[in-house]
């Protein structure tokens, strides 16, 4: 795994990796569609045709600071959606990609080996729970569609996170 500046991005990457490390998910949603915001000026097309479809992205929209504050360090509680766009009005083109997107996040959370609490950002375990909130989805929503009618779905995600005091600077 590449050498991050910051958590955040270490654990979107992460989750990143883990999907595209599923086949039957990059079957379905070709690289292009695969819309991560570290790359590229304006990382999210416009519009969405045909061919963008479907598109799935993981974004930041969050956090709990300090929730918890033990002597030796604090954890920060980051909230994520996964989002799902299909373009089309079909279920099964959401459904096909639900699947897969819990699939992997599953096997991210619950495997016994390479699971994201095993991974290490700067030699320490930060990832201490993946919380997996209810999915939204609908026919309509222009945030996620945007001028192309059809289903979409927002999976929210809470990842629980602990910085000891050495990584918070304060030790």
């Amino acid at each position: 795994m590449a050498t991050y500046s910051n958590p955040f991005s270490f654990l979107i990457n992460a989750l990143w990796e883990a999907l595209e490390s599923n086949t039957n998910f990059t079957d379905l949603v070709k690289e292009a569609n695969r819309i991560k915001l570290d790359s590229g000026f304006r990382p999210f097309k416009s519009t969405l045709v045909e061919s963008s479809v479907p598109e799935v992205c993981i974004l930041p929209v969050g956090k709990r600071l300090f929730e918890e504050s033990p002597c030796d360090g604090a954890t920060i509680v980051q909230s994520l959606h996964i989002t799902v766009a299909t373009g089309r009005e079909r279920t099964s083109d959401l459904l096909d990609v639900e699947w897969r997107v819990i699939q992997t996040i599953a096997k991210a959370i619950y495997a016994s080996t390479g699971h994201l609490q095993s991974l290490t950002w700067n030699a320490e375990q930060i990832i201490k729970n993946v919380n997996i909130l209810p999915m939204e989805e609908g026919l309509t929503n222009d945030e996620v569609n945007r001028e192309l009618r059809g289903w979409a779905a927002i999976l929210p995600l809470e990842v629980k996170m602990f910085f000891t005091n050495s990584l918070l600077g304060v030790s």
